[in-house]
């Protein structure tokens, strides 16, 4: 089989068992948690997120970028992944006990003395995790989503079970401990299992020096995104109250879940494929765009649809005690593009070496969306909402332009296909949701959203679009048909 085909082949296999991984995983996570959201109260769920989100901010620190450097490393020796193992569990031990003893002051500055024990428990993940780090990272280097997958799948289905049988046993907050706890070890388990590679004696301060750039990055970039994301999380819990932080978790996970997960998986597969083309620029850049067009249209067509059916979505699958969900759910649904948008271009950039562009990128739309945390303080909630929506469409423009940066593109070659499509989406989406409010049962109104939606998009790509659409058919059917 021809290097062409072999890598063709590769793309393939990566895209469908990224996507299986993705929202399979979604889907058993998801499929839970409609379960739990009945069992369990909006405030529980509030818990929950404060507690994570300390716990994501702390684990950033677990590999220190070197985990990540792996697998754009293209020297990979022996004593490197015995070097950046034993790195990782020398950090998670340190990290758990900071954060054991970090815990009663966190729960005295919410005021919360259930989070003290809960953070406790919850400290131990980052040992957990952190011995599972580089095996990871070597499944992901060489596209093997196959055994992510299945790993996932299983964790998921195990933590799930164990969270409903305590919900169901009145544990309250605590089921939810225990799902991530059950999921993190089953999935921990599972991939020493599946992995050949085994740690051995060795630590090489060289070898971390080599990789000491990546990791950099690496690090200062995971940390400023779990920061600034975990940021959110405790401005709504400190500001408003844990219940709105509940309903605002909830919202985010399903949005997460309907149409953020295009941005997971293009992500996944995107960076590896694209690092491996880094010397061929005509096929990087033609890989890249047929990705950039298909995922595009599809968390076009997944936003409007799901911002049209808002209340069926939250009525009928948590119930009516996250009906106050709605609102929310309905701003943070946007982020579906603005995600598959940002893994699109960060895949692009990384996979072309440019770490400075990359760096400048996350700052410049970290700082734009943390401004909207100024509306939480000077107007409350609904002006919290307001300007997050707007930010996401800045977010947009900025992305394009650092993309146009890196690959030398014309401003017109994505920002035309974007800002039109972002135009007819939301003007669209949000004139039907309005027209058709005050129609009577829930369920038919949103199903006649639905179809008023998917009618517009198909007119929209008929008349502006056939041509590229063709396009990506025939390339989609190409990547089907090769064979290895």
């Amino acid at each position: 089989m021809s290097k062409d085909n072999k890598n063709a082949s590769n793309v393939k296999k990566g895209v469908k068992w990224s996507i299986i991984d993705v929202y399979g995983v979604q889907f058993i996570s998801f499929s839970f948690s409609l379960i739990l959201a009945r069992l369990l109260t909006p405030a529980d769920f509030g818990i929950i997120g404060i507690s994570l989100g300390a716990l994501a901010v702390v684990k950033s620190f677990i590999t220190l970028g070197y985990s990540e450097a792996l697998i754009q490393d293209q020297e990979t020796k022996d004593s490197t992944l015995n070097s950046v193992f034993i790195l990782n569990l020398i950090m998670g031990v340190l990290l758990s006990a900071l954060l054991f003893i970090c815990a009663p002051s966190l729960s005295a500055y919410y005021e919360i003395a259930e989070l003290e024990p809960i953070v406790k428990l919850l400290s131990i993940g980052n040992v957990i995790e952190s011995i599972s780090k580089v095996q990871t990272a070597l499944f992901i280097k060489k596209m093997d989503f196959k055994a992510l997958a299945i790993r996932q799948l299983l964790a998921q289905l195990m933590a799930g079970l164990v969270a409903v049988f305590l919900a169901l046993n009145h544990f309250g907050v605590y089921a939810l401990v225990a799902q991530f706890l059950t999921g993190l070890i089953i999935s921990t388990i599972l991939i020493w299992l599946q992995s050949k590679w085994r740690p051995k004696a060795g630590f090489h301060l060289s070898e971390l020096s080599r990789l000491r750039s990546l990791a950099q990055y690496s690090l200062i970039t995971g940390l400023l995104n779990r920061t600034s994301k975990e940021v959110f999380t405790f401005s709504i819990a400190k500001s408003i109250s844990i219940a709105q932080l509940g309903y605002y978790s909830k919202a985010n996970s399903s949005t997460n879940f309907l149409v953020s997960g295009v941005s997971a998986s293009v992500n996944k597969f995107l960076f590896p494929m694209l690092s491996s083309l880094q010397v061929d620029e005509a096929k990087f850049k033609a890989r890249f765009m047929d990705v950039y067009y298909m995922s595009l249209i599809i968390a076009f067509i997944l936003t409007s649809v799901s911002f049209v059916s808002a209340e069926s979505i939250i009525n009928l699958l948590f119930g009516k005690q996250w009906l106050e969900s709605i609102i929310i759910f309905k701003c943070l649904v946007v982020r579906g593009i603005t995600n598959t948008h940002y893994s699109l271009v960060k895949s692009t950039i990384l996979a072309k070496s440019k770490t400075s562009v990359g760096y400048k990128y996350d700052n410049i739309k970290r700082l734009v969306e943390l401004s909207s945390l100024l509306g939480l303080i000077l107007g409350g909630f609904d002006l919290f909402l307001l300007w997050l929506v707007c930010t996401q469409f800045i977010i947009l423009i900025i992305q394009s332009m650092m993309m146009n940066k890196a690959m030398g593109y014309t401003n017109y070659e994505s920002l035309n296909f974007l800002i039109l499509n972002l135009a007819v989406f939301s003007c669209g989406s949000i004139y039907i949701d309005y027209v058709i409010s005050g129609f009577g049962n829930m369920i038919i109104r949103d199903m006649i959203k639905v179809l008023l939606v998917l009618g517009m998009i198909g007119l929209k790509f008929l008349i502006f679009d056939s041509k590229l659409l063709k396009e990506v058919r025939m390339t989609m059917i190409q990547l089907m048909r090769k064979r290895h």
